[in-house]
């Protein structure tokens, strides 16, 4: 039972006769507090939940029943990710590219899938879940997991300096047709800040590992508004040459912005100008 410390004594006289003292209701149930997904929850348990949830009964591994909680192994037997569903979820693939990184970089694609809890209702497996899954700290793939290794001091320190520059490049775009100059400095300035923390690793465990690969592999993200406002001020300026350094230079730092569409958009930009340069000068 999960309740408010508030309600505890409510909740638990509607479990026991009135004539039972606090005393020794107090003697009969079990105070648990817990941390996991669902957040923070204080309850009592009476003995016989308390033998239920130490105890449960053994899973059927082949027709589970109701609601389940289930795990993921690898070959050594090694639990990587914890889900709840019904029906065949457990065994399907449709995943978390995390998972999908782990399962074919790390397992030849080879795991094994064991039903932990079944029969359970859908309130009930969610509850399990959460529980189960916090105790494995950060030895899971799962995304969504409060046991996962988190450096917060990181974290909070990237988002203050992301705002910070994005907060400059909004407050730049107030100054372009007035002072296109200063822009161009700005968004100079704000392209050069992108780096003091787009190369922050705050995650830890094996989330952190398999994170850490995938920008090892497509490389990091950047603040291509600020490129795309960067050019675009450098090429009104007549600054063609350096419009196309500084993109050849960002893109090369910050290869996974390659794959949104909004850098299409300034390398066409770019190329535009260049090829109106060469015109201008050959007809010169």
């Amino acid at each position: 039972m999960r309740c408010l410390p508030g309600e505890l004594e409510r909740s638990a006289s509607k479990r026991v006769p009135h004539t039972l003292s606090l005393l020794h209701l107090r003697a009969e149930m079990k105070l648990n507090v817990g941390i996991s997904n669902l957040g923070i929850s204080v309850g009592v348990d009476s003995p016989d939940e308390v033998e239920r949830k130490v105890t449960p009964a053994a899973p059927d591994q082949e027709s589970p029943s109701g609601y389940y909680v289930y795990g993921h192994y690898d070959a050594n037997g090694t639990l990587f990710y914890v889900g709840k569903g019904t029906a065949d979820r457990p065994w399907s693939k449709q995943r978390h590219p995390l998972w999908l990184r782990y399962m074919n970089n790390h397992l030849d694609g080879q795991y094994e899938v064991k039903i932990i809890a079944d029969g359970m209702t859908p309130e009930e497996a969610e509850e399990y879940e959460a529980t189960f899954m916090a105790k494995q700290g950060d030895r899971l793939v799962n995304w969504i997991n409060m046991g996962r290794s988190t450096d917060f001091k990181l974290l909070d320190l990237y988002h203050t300096l992301r705002n910070a520059n994005r907060k400059l490049i909004q407050e730049t775009k107030v100054i372009e047709k007035t002072d296109l100059e200063t822009a161009a400095k700005n968004y100079k300035t704000a392209v050069e800040k992108t780096g003091e923390y787009a190369f922050m690793d705050f995650e830890h465990g094996l989330v952190g590992q398999l994170l850490k690969e995938e920008c090892d592999e497509f490389g990091r993200n950047g603040e291509l508004a600020a490129l795309d406002r960067l050019t675009l001020c450098l090429i009104k300026l007549g600054r063609v040459t350096e419009a196309d350094e500084v993109a050849a230079a960002y893109f090369e730092r910050y290869k996974r912005d390659l794959c949104l569409k909004s850098s299409e958009k300034v390398k066409a930009r770019v190329d535009k100008a260049l090829a109106r340069d060469r015109k201008s000068n050959a007809q010169v």
